[in-house]
């Protein structure tokens, strides 16, 4: 399954590509973006199974991307990437589709695993 990470900040996007066992569970980081509208672009030309994503980006936030990815590209798995005070958004988001969210500050290499196995499982 190939993967897209959507975030504004450079270190989470680095963060999460590297420190997450992907390969362990048959995914793969195929891009980054680090907003809504350049993750648009990426996917205009490059399939994507799942796409983790945050909620708040200048440009275009994560609500608004979602929406997008649903109308156009309904197979693709999202997830998002959310602080704990933004939990509305988190409901708004999985009532439009998403299929899980992560709290940023659960980010922790002891975590990473957990996290994937979470998600495939949905």
């Amino acid at each position: 399954m190939n993967v897209l990470i959507v975030d504004d900040d450079h270190l989470v996007r680095k963060g999460i590509v590297s420190l997450m066992p992907w390969s362990e569970f048959g995914l793969q980081v195929v891009g980054e973006a680090e907003n809504g509208k350049k993750a648009l672009q990426f996917l205009e030309s490059h399939p994507v199974d799942l796409m983790i994503t945050d909620i708040a980006m200048p440009s275009m936030s994560g609500l608004d991307l979602l929406r997008e990815v649903r109308e156009h590209y309904p197979g693709i798995w999202i997830v998002m990437l959310t602080f704990y005070q933004e939990f509305e958004h988190v409901q708004e988001a999985l009532r439009l589709g998403a299929i899980d969210y992560i709290a940023k500050v659960e980010l922790e290499k002891d975590n990473m695993r957990d996290i994937l196995t979470r998600i495939l499982r949905r």
